[in-house]
Formats: structure tokens, sequence, C-alpha cells
């Protein structure tokens, strides 16, 4: 015991410090790590925007809010391209409301509480507010049927859910603030718009001032692409010069090779055998309806449907010629399998035109008090009072009620059951009849009905012809065999000419949050591993949908300017045709042709002379030219019934002759001219303010790091 005392006292202010030490070890560690915010409380931080950063709970809510918005104006699924899409949205729209804010509090932009009023139920109101919310009967604006509206919110109509409707109005008012918001922002930087006298008249000078001439054009396709030599540095000295046009965002350049899962012939017989079970099912004395339930597409949902609303062409034809009864497939249908069981047979409308009067029962325990109510309603129309003021007075669907009851044109499956049979299997044109739902009693007026379209009720069976895990499995194993056999840059360039099978792709500028590279959609975990490689690095084997995606990894681009590898496409045409417009002028001034004809160039040089009756420097496009700035800008200086010196244009060099210039009478002032202008730039300065405002700010966007 003595023994291990002594250990004890002589190790333990050794282990104190040593257990000290690796603490702060790890503290440091932990600090300087970053993925820690310890020190920079960045680990949430998804993006800064002109030095306010943006968390990630905050970016979120943004896009769940954005994402809610999207599913009460659209139906169908929200797939990851629509995902993505709204996350980009959501992220420009932070940006737009950082720069729109600041603007705002700075001019002291804001709407007043009699303003807001003012856009919903006065005179002027919001142009959406107005279109929404105006009698269709007398094309007047009804600020008592926004007001209805607006006090019906919490409760139901037409079957609509209360909390989305809420919520659809909360964002709609959001959309008018913002917009009157923006109006007023625009409006003040274009009403800073002064076009100076000067401006107006060379503008006037520029329209007016007319030429016609003569011309000669030796292309520069007459001179081989391959003899003229661009080298490297004089592309990169044309960047020097040209440095805003080249600007770049950080990016890369990757080639990648795509093996799509196909479907097998075993699969195929898979999809076929179920088909055809299906069909013994569906052709038995007694219909399996739990079969039905389970695995019909078009189960038994008692809607008509006419031709035009049946989208397979397959099996369209049988379903309006075949006898009611009658079992249609199994036909092939692209890669499905498709059996459809013909139900009935009407001849229906399309849509019908009706009225209602709405006596709710929502929240009533006497439904008897209002059946009666809605009976008396109903025999006073029948005894000549005015169904449309009544519908005013008495219906609890507002919205319809200020229109008289109105519903306008109703699709078959928009109401609900009882009303629908009524519009379309029980009812005629004219009908009026008191109708129970779910909502209430409701005294529905067939206003229109043609009943001469057949209509097909039927239920259908589709068997997708899908990829097994079996075959999956094949495709994985082919696409890990290339990972592994094509490791290098330049075996995964061999790959190509050894597989004529194999097709490689080009993602020329992938950008940290693209969610998507050509022809491929969900590569997402391919981007990502581009931004956290090394040049030459091969991909591991990422799956993209139905696709197995093996990458490599060609080219990092910084944030800057861009070099002369990525420039070359772009500058080396611009240089290419200045050499060869460099030479031709020389050709032509060493031969003396500048002091003869335009006939004697023309048979030289085997071109025409054309003419150009009229134009003006205002002009940006000359008939048989098309647009060409240096062709335009010598016009002025040209001497009359002389031959000019070689004017090197975009795509050929030019010899002109003047043949006459018209100049304007001056004009007493420059108002219509002025006011013209501003029209013009009102406009350009709309769309421009934005982007200029962005550019603005200091963006660091690092959404990439989470998604």
């Amino acid at each position: 015991m003595a023994v291990f005392i002594d250990i004890r006292n002589k190790l333990g202010p050794i282990l104190v410090i040593l257990i000290g030490f690796s603490l702060v070890v790890f503290i440091l560690q932990a600090a300087l790590d970053s993925n820690s915010s310890l020190l920079t409380g960045n680990r949430d931080v998804v993006g800064v925007i002109d030095g306010e950063k943006i968390h990630y709970n905050d970016y979120i809510a943004k896009v769940e809010d954005m994402i809610t918005s999207f599913k009460l104006n659209n139906q169908g699924t929200l797939d990851d391209n629509t995902t993505y899409s709204i996350r980009e949205q959501a992220w420009t729209q932070m940006i737009q409301d950082r720069i729109n804010n600041d603007l705002y509090d700075k001019l002291g932009i804001t709407i007043s509480e009699a303003e807001m009023k003012d856009m919903f139920f006065g005179n002027d109101p919001n142009p959406e507010i107005k279109k929404t919310f105006t009698n269709p009967n007398t094309g007047i604006f009804d600020p008592a049927a926004v007001k209805n509206y607006i006090s019906m919110l919490d409760r139901s109509t037409n079957g609509e859910d209360v909390n989305e409707k809420r919520t659809r109005w909360i964002n709609f008012e959001r959309y008018v603030n913002d917009d009157r918001l923006s109006t007023k922002l625009r409006t003040a930087f274009k009403s800073g718009v002064y076009i100076p006298k000067w401006y107006a008249e060379n503008t006037y000078n520029e329209k007016n001032v007319k030429f016609s001439f003569d011309y000669v054009a030796i292309p520069y396709s007459s001179i081989a692409d391959s003899t003229i030599k661009i080298s490297d540095e004089e592309i990169q000295a044309y960047i020097n010069k040209n440095k805003e046009k080249f600007k770049q965002e950080e990016s890369r350049k990757i080639e990648y090779v795509v093996i799509t899962v196909k479907p097998s012939a075993a699969d195929t017989e898979v999809a076929r055998s179920f088909a055809f079970d299906a069909l013994a099912k569906l052709s038995a004395p007694e219909l399996d309806t739990n079969f039905v339930k389970l695995n019909a597409d078009r189960a038994l949902d008692e809607l008509y449907y006419s031709e035009a609303a049946i989208a397979k062409a397959t099996i369209k034809p049988a379903l309006f010629s075949q006898p009611v009864g009658s079992i249609i497939g199994p036909i092939q249908d692209d890669a499905d399998f498709v059996i459809c069981k013909i139900i009935d047979r009407q001849n229906l409308s399309d849509s019908v035109k009706a009225s209602h009067i709405l006596f709710s029962t929502q929240g009533v325990t006497d439904t008897l008090r209002i059946k009666n109510r809605a009976d008396s309603v109903l025999n006073l129309i029948r005894s000549g009072a005015v169904f449309e003021e009544l519908a005013k007075t008495y219906s609890d669907d507002k919205g319809s009620g200020e229109k008289g009851g109105e519903l306008g044109y109703i699709k078959q499956g928009m109401t609900v059951k009882p009303f629908n049979n009524f519009l379309f299997f029980t009812g005629n044109q004219g009908d009026m009849k008191l109708v129970k739902t779910e909502f209430g009693y409701h005294i529905i007026k067939l206003i229109e009905s043609a009943k001469n379209t057949p209509h097909v009720r039927y239920y259908s069976f589709t068997r997708k012809v899908e990829a097994s895990s079996k075959t999956d499995k094949g495709y994985f194993e082919q696409a890990n065999k290339f990972a592994s056999k094509y490791n290098t840059p330049e075996l995964f360039e061999k790959a190509f000419k050894d597989n004529p099978a194999y097709i490689k792709s080009t993602g020329e500028s992938i950008r940290k949050n693209d969610y998507q590279l050509p022809n491929l959609n969900g590569a997402r975990e391919v981007i990502t591993w581009a931004f956290k490689n090394e040049v030459g690095s091969i991909s591991p084997v990422f799956s993209a949908g139905e696709n197995y995606v093996i990458a490599h990894l060609v080219e990092i681009r910084e944030k800057g300017t861009q070099s002369v590898n990525v420039a070359r496409a772009q500058v080396e045409p611009i240089l290419r045709n200045l050499k060869k417009g460099a030479k031709i002028a020389a050709e032509l001034a060493a031969a003396g042709q500048m002091n003869t004809t335009l006939e004697s160039i023309s048979s030289k040089y085997s071109v025409e002379v054309k003419p150009v009756p009229e134009t003006n420097f205002a002009d940006s496009y000359i008939s048989g030219i098309g647009v060409d700035n240096a062709l335009i800008g010598n016009l002025a200086k040209l001497k009359e019934n002389t031959v000019s010196a070689p004017i090197i244009g975009n795509n050929a060099v030019y010899l002109v002759k003047m043949l006459g210039k018209t100049t304007p009478a001056p004009v007493a002032d420059y108002n219509n001219e002025k006011m013209e202008l501003s029209r013009n730039i009102g406009p350009r300065i709309e769309f421009g303010l934005t982007d200029a405002l962005r550019k603005s700010l200091e963006v660091e966007d690092l959404r990439y790091n989470f998604f």
C-alpha cells in the first residue's frame, strides 16, 4: 500500500498537468476546426449577405414558407427539382429583401395603415384585388366583397380547409404589401431621371440624319481559320484589357459517364405476368374489390371522363367503342402494361354553369330549422322572387352570394358528390332543386347544361416495367468495374475509345449549389464531390435516380478572372477576325485599291456592290449586313462620291462609297424627345436596378455545406 501511495504522490501532479494539457489541445483543436462554433459561431451559417450572417433555421423557415405557398397553389407532388428551385428562390428573395429593406429605411419608404386599407377597399385598389373582387355582371369593383371574404376566413366554404384559406390570404396580403413598397422604390428611381438638352438633341440627330451609300464586303470567311494562329499570350493580353467581361464565379469542370439502369427481359416478364393475373381477377364472375382498391390506379371514383380527359392514347379508342363491362388489355403502353374495365358510359356535359344559395349547417345542431329556412326561400323563388337578389341576402357563401349566387362554369368532380350528381346526372338545364351536402342545404340553379359528349366511367391497372434489385445490382457492379479500371484521367479518357457504348458528358461550369448536370437530374452528390477533391480525381460510383455516375474532375475555376483556357472559346474568334481584318485591309492598301472604284474591287474579289438606300446612327441593324457598329460609326466622316479606306467590321472588311447625307431642320425645343427618352429609360432602370444593387452587396453563399 505504501508503494502505491508513493507512486500517487509522485505522479499526481504530472497526471494533472497531462490531463490539463490534453484538455487545452482538445479545446484548441475544436476551436480551430472549421466546422466548430466555439470561436466562430458559424456552424449553422448558410451564407453572409452584406456582412449579415444568415442562419440555417432562418433560411429553412423561408424555404418552408415558400413550399407551403407552392403546395397551396399547385397540385401534384413536390419533386427534387422543384425543391431545389424553391431553395434558389428563397435565397434570391433573402438577398432582395436585404437590399429592399435597407433602401426602404434610407429613403423613408413606408405604407401607412390608411394606405394599406385603400389598397384593399379604396377607389384605387391593388390590381390583383380589383381583378378578383370585380362584379362580373357590372364590371365594377366591390369593396364589400373583399370585407365579406376577410370576415369568412375562419369559415369553410365549398369544402376549403380553413387553415389553408387563411395562409393563402396572409401570403396574398404580404405580396400586396411588398408590391406597393417595390413600386414606390422603382418610382423613386425613375423620377430621378433627368434628360439634358444636349443628349436629347444628339439622340434626335442620330435618328434623323440619313445616310445612303454603296458598299462591298470582303468576308473574313475568305481566309481559312487554320491560317491564323492565336497564342495564349495574345488571349491573355485581351483578357487583361477587358477584365470586366471575363469575371467568373467559383466553378468546376467535370467529365462523367452515366450508366442507366434498364429493366431486363425478365423484369418485363414479371410485369406481364402481373398484368395477366390482374386480367384473370377482373374477368372472374365475382369482382375482388380488395384487389381493385389495392392495385388500381383509377379505382371506383364514380367520375366520368371525356375523350379529351384521357391521356393514354393506347386505351382511348376501346373505352369509347367497346360495350360496357368490357375488359381492355393487357396493352403495352411504352414500358407499362395497362388493363381497363368499362363500368358505364353516358352522354354528359364537359362543364355546366350554375348558381347556388347556401344555408350552412356548420356548427349548427338544429339542422331542421336551416332546412325550413331553405324551403321558404325556394318557395319565394318559385313564386317569382329574383334568385340573384335572394342569394345576396341569404347565402352563407358570401363569395358567390355577392355575385347573385353565380359559381361560373364547373367541371365534373369539382364539387361534393350530391352537388355533382345534380349538376351532371339528375338535373337538366333550367332545373332548380334543394340539395343537402356536408356543408348545408343548397338551392342550386342549373343555368347551362348540354349533355352531348360521350363520357366513360372506368378503372384501370398499370403495371410499370421496373428494374428488379437483381438487375440494379448488375448495373451497380458494372459501374464499380468502370470506376476501378479507369481510375486515372488517362484511363478515364481511354474508356470511351475502348467502349463506344459509354458516352462521355461534360459539365462545363458547375457551381457549388447546383443540383443538376447536363441531362442528369439529382446530381447533388456528384457536384459536392467535385468541390471537395483535386484536379484529376476520379469519383466513386454515385447514384442519381435510375442512373449510376462516375466523374472526372477536369478543372478547378476559382472566383476572379477567367483563365486563358476558359476564355479561349470566346476570345479566339474575336482576335482571329481582327487579324483577318488587318490582313485584308493591308492587302487592299498595298494594291492601291483605295483610289479605285467599288466595281473594280467587286470584280477582283468576286463580291457584289450592294446599296443601302437609307440608314442612320440609331439603326442597330442594316439590311444585308446586320449589326456592325464599326461601319455605322465611320459613316459621318466619309466624303461623298469617294471610296472609303477599309473599315474593319465584325465579319468583313468594308469599302464604302457615300452617296448622300440628309440633315433635318433644327427644332425649337426637344421636350418631345426628352419625354420619349424618359419613357424608354424607365423600363431599363427597373430592369437594371435589381441587378446593379445585388452587385453592390458582398454575398457569400455557403448553402453547399448543408444541401
